[in-house]
């Protein structure tokens, strides 16, 4: 196995997780060899605290998963053990879109401090799988197909419960003001 792999077990003693980086360039985060990763400090949430932002058809769907959620401007999917709105669990944003009976799933909203979702690489590879594609950096999901969406979710935090996850750091990048982290993603084992 590639040591650059961090396994679900060990994984706080791998990474700093922290809210702010003492590294301001790239550069400096690389010699330093270590895997820094952004922290929010807002807290995740329930299915039930996200108000109307999301339909009662999207909400009776995701009450079916162990996935926790979070809106900052927009709704974040985390896995089941995040803590915190940030990358590190981050499986997507959703946005409901009920005038067209579907929802509209990105990595990554432009307004957030951590622009990425570490995991979802593997979302979009098991929707690939399910003939669900992303195009043009979005997958739209129908509301017929949210059941496929929901399996793939419960799937998803079968595996990272499971260690069938490995944390890899994929680069670096500048964000929170001028501090630089690590982007990390999650890949299959």
């Amino acid at each position: 196995m590639n040591n650059d792999y961090i396994d679900i077990n060990n994984i706080y003693s791998r990474i700093e997780y922290v809210e702010e980086s003492s590294y301001s360039t790239e550069d400096e985060l690389r010699k330093s060899n270590k895997i820094v990763v952004h922290k929010g400090k807002s807290f995740v949430k329930s299915i039930n605290d996200i108000g109307n932002q999301i339909s009662e058809t999207v909400k009776n769907a995701l009450r079916k998963t162990s996935c926790k959620y979070g809106i900052v401007e927009n709704i974040h999917i985390e896995a089941y053990n995040a803590e915190y709105l940030d990358g590190l669990y981050r499986i997507c944003h959703i946005k409901d879109r009920p005038e067209c009976r579907k929802v509209t799933l990105k990595e990554c909203h432009d307004t957030l401090v951590a622009k990425y979702s570490a995991l979802f690489y593997v979302l979009r590879y098991e929707l690939d799988k399910l003939n669900i594609k992303q195009k043009d950096n979005k997958i739209d999901i129908k509301y017929d197909d949210l059941n496929k969406f929901v399996g793939v979710l419960n799937k998803m935090n079968n595996n990272l419960k499971d260690g069938e996850y490995y944390l890899r750091p994929n680069y670096s990048d500048k964000f929170v003001n001028t501090n630089v982290f690590n982007i990390v993603r999650w890949t299959s084992k």
